[in-house]
This record gives C-alpha cells, structure tokens and sequence, in this order.
C-alpha cells in the first residue's frame, strides 16, 4: 500500500541532528579558509619556449590582475619560475589575469587576460615564446637618499602611441638586490619602479636597437604628517574670503599675485566651483587696482580670439563655440565681469584675454587661411596645398611620426618668413594685431607637428610650446605688464621633472623669469568637481564627487586646520627642520584631469613635494562642481 506523504518518514530531523566532532572540524577548517582567502583558488598552468622553441628553465612569470591600472599595485602579483621543463604552475584567487614574462636577453611575452574558475585549473592552450632581437636594458633600483640598490619590482609599459599604457602588455621585473636587466621590443614604454621605501619617478623611455640603462632613485611613499607640520600650518593658514558673499581679496593673496610679472594659479581639477572663483575674485581685485593687463589661459590661441573680442566689447558671447571644460557659468561670470571691467575704460587700458595652448591644428589653420584669402592670395595657396593634411594629424596618437611633418615644417617656416618680408603690407591690411595673431597662429600650427604622433616627446613639447606662448603674450602687452595664467597644477607647477616625467610649463617660466613667475597651487579635500567622458568623440560633463583617501596625506594635513578655506605662503616653510623635510617629499593630493574614473581613483592623485613647486597654496576643505552652461 502507498502511503500518503503525510505518513512518510520525517527526514528533516536528520539535518538537525549533531554531526559528528570530525565532520565540524573540517567545515570550521574550510569556512575559516574561504572567509581568510576571500575565494576558492583557481590553478593556472603554462609552458615557455625560446626562440628555436627549447623549453626554457628559470625564466620568471608575472601574473598580475587584468584590471590593473598602475605599478603601485605591485603588491597584487605573483611571481613564478619555471622549472627544468619550461613549464609553470601557480595558485590564484578566482578572477581574471594577465601573463607576462620577463628574460634578460630575449622579448618577453605576455597573454592579456585568462580567467581562472574557482577549484579549476587553466591551462595555456599555447607555450608563451620568447623571441631573439630583444633591447637590452639594464640598472639598479636604488634606495634613495644614497642608500644601496634595494629589492624592488620594475615595470616596463608600452605605449600604444597615446598616452595611454598598455598594462596588458607590461613587462614586469621583479630584483632582489636592486640590480636588474631585461630584454625589450622597440618601440615607447613607460616606466616605473617601486619597492618597500618607495616608488621611482615615472619615466618615458624610447627603445631601438641599442643597449640601455636606466637606475631608478625611489622616493618615500607619503606619509602622515608629524604634529609640526599640522602646528605650522595651522600657525600660518590665512583664511580665504568667500567668493560666494565677499568682494575684495585678501591682501596676503593680493600681494602675492603682484609680486611677479606671471602669477600662475593652479587647479587640481578642471571643474570646480571654489577654483573658477577665486580666479574670478584675484582677477577682478587686480583689475580694479590696474595691476593686472591680461588673462592667459589654458585654452587654443584662435578659440580665445573670441573670448577677447567679447570682453572688449566687439563680439558676441562666445560660450557657445568654446570647448566643454570652459562651457560653464562660473566662466561666463568671469567674462562678463570683465567686459563690465573693460568698457568702463579706454581701450589702452582695458585687460585682453589670450590663449597659450596648441593641440587642436584646425582653429589657427582655418584663421590663417582666411587671413591669406583676404591679404595674400599666394599664401594662402601655399598653406592650402602644402600644409592642409596636417588637420587630419592626431594629438598624441600614432605610435610613429608623421611622414608629411618635415613638409609641414617646411611649409609654415617659408610662411613665416614671407610674412616678415611684408610685415609693412600686411600691417597696413590688418592693423598691428591682426598682422601679430595671424603670425602667431602659424607659430601654433607649427608647435602641433610635434605632438602629432610623438610620446612622449609631444607632451614634452606642448609644456614648451605654451611657454613660448606666454612668453608671446608678454611681448604683445609689453613691458611691465603683468599676466595672470589660468592653468592646470600640472602646468603651474615649477616642476624640473612635472607629472610625465620631463619640465613643465611653471617650470620653464621660472628658469626664464627667475623670481618674476610666481605659482600658486590649489587642493581640496572632498567635494565634487565637473569631469568630462568622451561619447562618440564628443566631450560629455559628467559631476562627480570624492572623499579623503587614506593617501591623500597632503590634504590630510591641509585640512586638520578645521579652515573651510585659507591661504598658505610657502615661501615661510623653514629652512630646515621636519616641516621642511616633510613638505619636500612626495605627498599625496588631488591631481584630476578631464576624465576621472571612480573605480581608480587612486589613478586621480599626485604624489609630489609642493616646497618649491608652488610658492603658496589655495585649500578648500570642501568644494562643488561648476555649473554646465547652456543656451536658454
């Protein structure tokens, strides 16, 4: 007879009776073990041959996680070498991973990204193979300080001819007595070293066929700052008007800006609220005390055209045509406060506006163009037919140069000099200016050459060629006028060795003007900004918001003030002593281009000593994103 289900044994009291001592044992063992390791390990398992396809012994492998975005996460990858067989074997968490290996005398290989599955093993379908012809580079990881070579990993990523790296295809190097030698493809590779003390300045490095030595110097990683640091600067901080509710500059500020020929103020990102007004606050004081004669900006040399027609009172509001990071009502204020400024007075004394930047060709191509049409048909011939493809050309994309660039060079010099032969016709045309803009314009299509197609050399180049640039406005303005420049920190700053590793902007003002540049740098440290992410090859404002990190140690102390805003004179750090020796080395702070990502955000900060870098520093304990402006 079939019982009914409600007869049937009742089985769940088996699962409630106690399992016996050893059965416990092992499950706390195993959940101890998943709650430790955070997963069940995968295993992955590979072979690597030479070049005439002999298994190789000791060859050294790095398997590194695939979203791995910088050398300072080193500490995430595992390290194997293979045996007598060629052949490796390595326990890891379940994810994804990239493969590199690493030989002294022979390329390396690597496998971009394989996925390893919880208690699996994967097994390379393919030997990673070692190829002949490798560069050889060869150096030590030093300690810093004088201090011997030390253990260390390098990190050797190539370029795919932008500035971006290719991590996928990094070459890893893992010392143990700070020596170290790899063998490399041609071609451009970033690098970078980090060890227990520290890590290595990053550094561009261009491969061929010759040996090469690079010896690394680490710097300490930052550090929180010792109870002296957070007493000075509590001691010196000078708080900020609001630029919200106040007028008028705080004088400490105010005699800082006037004690250069160039006062460059930073910002550590292109999009915040607190940064665009205190420009607008320190121009405006300037202006009103006819201590400032005009405004250079991070901006192309053709699209501020526009910009200065506006704030004189010639031209139409240009937001419009202006590129996104300056499409917001925090800059629109600024111009309209200074077109007010302007058309109360005459014109020999009103403030200009220029802008010192060069990576789009198309704006001062099109100018000089139509500039020809109207005065020199016969150049106007030449610029079309001999130096139109330039406008095709790429800021920093190809991994090799132009082949047109030598015509092109050709071209605008022979340009150039046409126009100073008849530099009296073509004044006569179009007025001192117009003859002064359209010369310079050509100047900015030559600054591009260079950065079409040439990392790192091309962010060499645009540091230098907004130098010239600044350099150009002063000549125009005339002597004793003073600038005030709007740039990134990046740019400001008097870095010998800036954040890519060659001199910046600041840097090449400074050696040029001695004491007559003066560089003030911002920080903040929470608080939203305006970012920007490129859809379909168009500029996107994204807001975005951050909190402290545990390395931003520099924000950290800024911000122990308790100050929603100060001022801090850097020229007062003592000679010597822990504020000094603080202050100098590497410290962390914000350092946020147009794009940021905030699964990286570490990727957004800068470690860098500000003593002379900046002579003072602007910090907001909290800040908002500017205001994206539209029509209507």
């Amino acid at each position: 007879m079939v019982s009914h289900s409600c007869d049937a044994p009742d089985r769940s009291q088996d699962l409630r009776e106690p399992a016996p001592a050893g059965f416990r044992l092992i499950l706390l063992c195993t959940l101890a073990l998943v709650l430790h390791c955070g997963t069940v390990k995968g295993t992955l398992e590979g072979r690597v041959q030479g070049p005439d396809g002999a298994f190789l012994k000791g060859v050294e492998v790095a398997v590194f996680p695939a979203d791995m975005r910088s050398p300072v996460e080193a500490a995430s990858i595992a390290w194997v070498r293979t045996d007598s067989m060629g052949a490796f074997r390595i326990h890891r968490p379940a994810g994804a991973y990239g493969i590199s290996a690493s030989h002294p005398t022979l390329a390396g290989a690597n496998v971009g990204r394989v996925t390893l599955t919880p208690g699996e093993t994967f097994v390379l379908p393919f030997p990673l193979r070692l190829r002949s012809g490798g560069t050889v580079l060869r150096g030590r990881l030093g300690g810093g300080k004088g201090r011997p070579g030390v253990e260390g990993v390098i990190a050797l990523v190539p370029s795919d001819g932008t500035a971006v790296l290719r991590f996928d295809q990094v070459r890893w190097v893992r010392t143990r007595s700070g020596a170290f030698q790899v063998a490399l493809d041609e071609g451009r590779y970033g690098l970078s070293a980090v060890g227990k003390r520290g890590r290595a300045p990053a550094a561009w490095l261009e491969v061929g066929k010759s040996p090469l030595e690079w010896n690394p110097e680490l710097l300490p990683e930052p550090s929180p700052a010792p109870a002296d640091v957070g007493t000075w600067i509590r001691r010196e901080a000078v708080s900020l008007a609001d630029p919200e509710r106040d007028e008028a500059l705080d004088p400490a500020l105010l005699a800082l800006a006037r004690s250069g020929q160039v006062f460059g103020m930073g910002e550590a990102t292109h999009g915040t609220r607190e940064f665009a007004q205190l420009v607008h606050l320190t121009l405006m004081s300037l202006a009103q005390a006819g201590s400032v004669r005009a405004l250079a900006l991070e901006m192309g040399l053709v699209e501020a055209f526009g910009v200065d027609a506006y704030v004189q009172g010639d031209g139409p509001d240009p937001l419009p045509a202006l590129p996104p990071p300056f499409r917001v009502l925090e800059f629109r204020n600024l111009l309209v406060a200074l077109r007010t400024h302007n058309l109360e007075r005459d014109r020999g004394s009103r403030i200009r506006v220029h802008g010192i930047d060069m990576m789009d060709p198309g704006p001062p191509f099109h100018h000089a163009l139509a500039f020809f049409r109207r005065t020199d048909p016969e150049s106007a011939r030449v610029l079309e037919r001999r130096v139109k493809g330039l406008l095709l050309a790429q800021p920093i994309a190809k991994v090799t140069a132009p082949p047109n660039r030598i015509a092109w060079r050709a071209a605008l010099d022979g340009l150039l000099a046409r126009m100073d032969a008849r530099k009296k016709a073509f004044i006569r045309a179009a007025g001192e200016t117009g003859f002064a803009r359209q010369r310079q314009a050509l100047v900015v299509l030559g600054q591009f050459i260079p950065v079409a197609g040439d990392v790192p050399r091309g962010l060499e180049a645009r540091e230098n060629a907004m130098a010239e640039n600044v350099y150009w406005v002063l000549r125009q303005e005339g002597v004793g006028a003073r600038v005030l420049l709007w740039a990134h920190n990046g740019h400001i700053t008097k870095a010998a060795q800036g954040p890519c590793g060659f001199p910046t902007l600041g840097w090449r003002l400074s050696q040029g003007l001695g004491p007559g540049y003066v560089a003030l740098g911002t920080a903040f440290g929470r608080g939203g900004f305006l970012a920007f992410r490129t859809l379909g090859g168009i500029l996107e404002p994204v807001p975005r918001t951050v909190e402290p990190m545990a390395r931003g140690t520099l924000d950290a102390a800024l911000a122990s003030t308790g100050e929603p805003r100060f001022f801090l004179d850097l020229r007062k750090v003592p000679s010597a002593g822990p504020v000094r020796r603080w202050l100098s080395e590497p410290q962390g702070t914000w350092f946020v281009n147009l794009e940021y990502d905030p699964a990286h955000p570490a990727e957004s900060m800068v470690m860098d000593p500000v003593v002379d870098r900046y002579d003072a520093l602007a910090f907001f304990a909290e800040t908002a994103p500017c205001q994206y402006w539209t029509m209507g």
